[in-house]
């Protein structure tokens, strides 16, 4: 059965790799690139290539390529201001990232969920200045 109405625009989709191969396969024929967990030297490395080959590689008419990582490390105030500094557009992080908890120990929603308000708080702050 087809779904009615029809949805104006496809699910995303995000290909990963650090070869450029992979991130210009992610240029040619992706909506984002989805980086894995590096350092944020690493990282500032590594986006200068995905920006330089999606340049070369990506049709201009089509809106620029998204990026979005998952984060290295504890999610904190300093390093999501790194990232953004870096124009990631989107992070990815697991609860024990925003408690500071070791994985797999026991976390309280109440405590992820009052912990991600603060984090969202500050993003959106951030945004707004820089704005």
């Amino acid at each position: 059965s087809s779904q009615v109405p029809t949805p104006p625009c496809s699910i995303p989709i995000y290909v990963g790799g650090n070869s450029d191969f992979a991130i210009r396969r992610a240029a040619r024929s992706a909506d984002g690139w989805a980086g894995v967990g590096l350092p944020e030297n690493e990282l500032e490395e590594l986006l200068s290539r995905v920006r330089a080959l999606s340049a070369e590689a990506r049709d201009p008419a089509r809106k620029p390529l998204e990026i979005r990582t998952l984060l290295k490390g504890r999610a904190d105030r300093e390093r999501l201001a790194a990232h953004a500094r870096l124009g990631i557009d989107a992070l990815i992080i697991q609860n024990w990232q925003i408690t500071g908890k070791k994985p797999g120990e026991p976390q309280s929603a109440q405590e992820v969920g009052d912990k991600l308000a603060k984090l969202t708080t500050f993003c959106a702050q951030e945004k707004a200045a820089g704005a």
